[in-house]
């Protein structure tokens, strides 16, 4: 039988009763506070004790939560005599110190930021053994993490013996290996370290095209939550990388308060911004004022928005360009225009050069939108089978083949072919699938719709409601509104009124 620390982690229960059980102290009695020790020990039993120590040494039963941790006197001594003066460390003590800058950490990333003489391997394995106070943090044994409280001794020790500048460059290398393997929100940690807020904005900039993507809005909320108020409300790129992610968060009531910001910055510090960063900042300032502008039924104004910012974007600028062509489409529908509609996503489909799911795929969505926004179902059955390829392989992600069935399903259902209809969205919703974000709650919406008008009220009601519970879960105010707007119009098709209006 093999024991691993998890094994011999205490419980709650537990816990509380270890501490009731030394010197008579009885202080688990409050479970607010037995819950703040727990945070800090995480089940470690001779943490409790150190803890209770800490209270005979004079710090306020109160106060031990908060103050208790890895510079407690007791808990540093206790590492002194049990890891820093053992003859059997599984590295040379520097390079565990200089491991402690790492809140997780793997084989690769410890030999990048320790050096070549590093041994990996035996490190991991030793480390697994129980060589240290170490949890595992995937199921593959790849990561692993330190207790918290050894962290902050180590931490401290390596403050102690080494230079900022030195532990700077080997944050600076964290950062890097984080960067290079695209996990950008760990890199950000240590670039901020290493270099302040300049290296990190220089970062973010860098992998902006990737961040300002629908599907990367909560490592770019992640990313931007690290940086200083200051440094971000007064950066017009940074800014703009904002605004970006208010639009995918649904967030449009917000999002002309961070476009006038960037004008006025713009207006400010216009001739320190680098030349070859002008076009593509004020290229996407205006796409996300012809976005505006389209969201508030101003179709002139958001058709001659749009066409400024595909003037001043580059080919590079692809979700701009992306957003800009979709606005232009669809401000010529509004204006009773549907050929040129049409025209400008042809055209935008038949010159896109990026990738798939960034490029292609969003203008065929625009195109099915505008078809369905025309109540022409003929052409948008005719541009799902044809842009989609149902069992093809153009677009065989699984997120676009749920878009494409979604958008044929929407013809069934107007059509009442409803058992057609739920047969072509099922595999939509199927978990596997993985909609792109913000189109599976749609995808709910018509599925609710479908059972509602095929009599089966109460999986309508169901589906709709696990959608708001889903939403509410994640914090998506913006969303969760709509999916409320809906249960309200479902409760108006079933005649519970008294629902609707309370909503």
């Amino acid at each position: 039988c093999e024991l691993h620390q998890r094994d011999l982690r205490f419980s709650d229960d537990e816990v509380a009763k270890l501490l009731a059980s030394i010197d008579g102290g009885r202080p688990a009695a409050d479970a607010a506070w037995l819950l703040s020790l727990q945070q800090r020990i995480e089940g470690w039993a001779a943490g409790g004790r150190l803890a209770l120590v800490a209270l005979r040494d004079g710090i306020r039963l109160d106060d031990l939560p908060r103050l208790f941790g890895g510079l407690t006197p007791a808990v540093r001594q206790y590492f002194v005599d049990n890891v820093l003066q053992r003859a059997d460390l599984p590295v040379p003590l520097p390079d565990l110190l200089r491991t402690s800058i790492l809140p997780r950490f793997c084989r690769p990333l410890c030999e990048a930021v320790c050096g070549e003489h590093f041994d990996g391997q035996s490190f991991i394995q030793a480390i697994t053994q129980g060589g240290l106070l170490v949890d595992p943090v995937d199921e593959h044994g790849e990561w692993y993490r330190y207790h918290p409280l050894f962290r902050e001794f180590l931490q401290r020790e390596l403050a102690e013996r080494h230079a900022p500048a030195e532990i700077a460059l080997w944050q600076q290398g964290a950062a890097d290996w984080f960067e290079a393997h695209g996990l950008l929100m760990d890199a950000m940690a240590h670039v901020l370290a290493a270099g302040g807020p300049r290296a990190a904005r220089r970062m973010l900039l860098r992998h902006r095209n990737l961040l300002i993507n629908r599907e990367q809005r909560y490592r770019l909320a992640r990313c931007l939550q690290q940086l200083p108020p200051d440094t971000l409300e007064n950066d017009a790129e940074l800014l703009l990388m904002k605004a970006w992610l208010f639009y995918h968060q649904g967030r449009h009531l917000e999002t002309p308060a961070i476009l006038d910001r960037i004008d006025s910055l713009l207006l400010r510090d216009g001739e320190s911004i680098e030349p070859h960063a002008r076009p593509a900042l004020r290229g996407g300032l205006l796409s996300l004022r012809s976005l505006q502008a389209y969201c508030d039924g101003q179709a002139d104004s958001a058709q001659n928005l749009a066409e400024q910012a595909l003037q001043e974007l580059h080919a590079d600028r692809t979700h701009a360009k992306v957003t800009a062509h979709a606005v232009l489409a669809g401000a010529r529908q509004m204006t009773g225009d549907l050929a040129g509609a049409r025209a400008v996503l042809e055209h935008a489909l038949a010159t896109a050069s990026g990738p798939i799911d960034v490029c292609q795929a969003p203008l065929v969505a625009a195109r099915c939108f505008i078809e369905w926004m025309a109540g022409d179902l003929s052409t948008l059955q005719w541009a799902a089978i044809q842009h989609y390829h149902l069992g093809g392989a153009r677009f065989a992600t699984e997120g676009n083949q749920s878009l494409g069935r979604y958008f044929l399903a929407l013809v069934q259902y107007q059509r009442n072919e409803l058992a057609q209809a739920e047969a072509t969205l099922a595999p939509a919703l199927a978990p596997e699938q993985g909609p792109r974000l913000g189109y599976r709650t749609e995808i709910s919406f018509l599925m609710s719709a479908i059972c509602q008008a095929l009599g089966e009220n109460e999986r309508a009601r169901l589906i709709i409601d696990e959608v708001c519970e889903h939403l509410l879960d994640n914090g998506d105010l913006p969303a969760l509104f709509r999916a409320q707007a809906w249960q309200a119009e479902l409760a108006l098709r079933q005649g519970r009124c008294a629902d609707a209006l309370e909503w």
